[in-house]
């Protein structure tokens, strides 16, 4: 019988020995996963793939930003966002979605910068064209100086610079405007 009790008390430390193994590897390769690198590297302090962000005022949410990638820069008040989907949303909660393929966001400016090939989509089947766009969020406002192209199933507006209130949901293009209206009834 000690024979019996001592392979089984072996069998059971070999078992938890392996068990305890398998836990290890799977707790780092979980932590690889996260895909968060702290660096040294220059400026960089921290890279962090599949990133989702938010900003909350007065108990709503503001906007939320999906990202392929963010780097945080240690001495700037900057962070650089890689394959941008944004929604914004105005105070009734009505939705504007944006993509870009990157974005800076300053902080303690509220400001976020969209580049390259950015693209809204509104309620009522809105689309807006540009190559840049600013968000302010203290005005909940959206500007470009860039040449700007809103599509709709009525209207084809473009024109050079843009200023949207997303609160009111209203737009102004700002010079060199030209329009095609599509609906008979106008």
């Amino acid at each position: 019988m000690k024979k019996g009790v001592r392979r089984a008390i072996s069998a059971f430390i070999a078992l938890s020995l392996v068990a305890l193994v398998l836990m290890v590897i799977v707790y780092y390769s979980a932590k690889s996963g996260l895909g968060v690198k702290f660096t040294e590297e220059g400026d960089i302090g921290i890279q962090i793939d599949n990133i989702h962000y938010s900003n909350t005022r007065a108990g709503r949410v503001e906007w939320e930003l999906d990202a392929k990638s963010a780097t945080r820069f240690k001495k700037e008040d900057l962070m650089v966002f890689d394959a941008v989907k944004m929604v914004f949303y105005a105070k009734d909660g009505t939705p504007y979605r944006l993509k870009a393929r990157e974005g800076r966001y300053l902080e303690t400016r509220g400001e976020i910068n969209a580049r390259g090939d950015v693209e809204i989509t509104s309620p009522g089947g809105y689309n807006l064209k540009t190559e840049s766009i600013k968000y302010l969020s203290g005005p909940g406002e959206l500007t470009s100086s860039d040449h700007v192209r809103i599509l709709s199933e009525s209207m084809d507006v473009e024109g050079v610079g843009l200023k949207v209130d997303i609160d009111d949901g209203r737009f102004y293009i700002l010079k060199d405007v030209r329009a095609v209206l599509k609906d008979e009834a106008i």
